[in-house]
């Protein structure tokens, strides 16, 4: 796993994944650290709208992050905590909506795509996979967005519309792949690709 934060990481893993030319990177959380951290350990301040956009351009624009993106793979992505803007943050951030954007703007999320009209970032894509050239088969990556809708107090990472989205989801394809994610991709350990 790759931190945003960690340079050296950046450059050498950055290096190494353009090498081997994916078609797709998919953010899984923590793009980057749009929270100021307080004089307490790990304690996280949202710092405003402005400055985590720009937090989140400066992912954008890291030398190390344009090689890696180099040639083109299609980037997907779902939101953590830090990229979402509260540590531990759920459905009482003030912000959220504002944040969505934000992070929509980051990933290069169309325009007219879903995830622009819900509440919450979760969405699902149909990939294509050829790990040779006479096997093929279709995965069904699910990313769930656990901040939007997080209710600490109901034990509820989803809410109510997400979860019956995901339902709908999974019932469409009886013969897929199933990764689901919600900032930890989970892969049965039979593909490998």
């Amino acid at each position: 796993q790759m931190c945003i934060r960690d340079r050296y990481q950046r450059r050498v893993h950055g290096q190494a994944i353009h090498e081997k030319r994916p078609d797709m990177w998919i953010w899984l959380g923590d793009a980057a650290y749009v929270e100021n951290m307080t004089i307490f350990y790990y304690t996280f301040v949202f710092p405003g709208l402005d400055l985590a956009r720009d937090r989140l351009q400066q992912t954008k624009d890291d030398p190390d992050y344009q090689t890696m993106v180099k040639g083109g793979p299609h980037i997907l992505g779902i939101w953590d905590n830090h990229d979402y803007g509260q540590d531990f943050g759920g459905k009482d951030f003030p912000f959220k909506t504002e944040m969505q954007s934000i992070f929509l703007d980051f990933i290069d999320e169309p325009i007219d795509s879903p995830r622009r009209k819900r509440k919450g970032i979760y969405e699902h894509y149909i990939i294509n996979v050829t790990p040779k050239p006479d096997v093929s088969f279709n995965v069904h990556l699910i990313l769930l967005d656990v901040r939007f809708h997080r209710d600490s107090i109901q034990n509820d990472i989803l809410g109510q519309e997400q979860w019956e989205w995901l339902q709908a989801e999974i019932s469409k394809d009886k013969q897929g792949l199933y990764p689901v994610s919600y900032t930890h991709l989970t892969l049965p350990t039979i593909y490998s690709v």
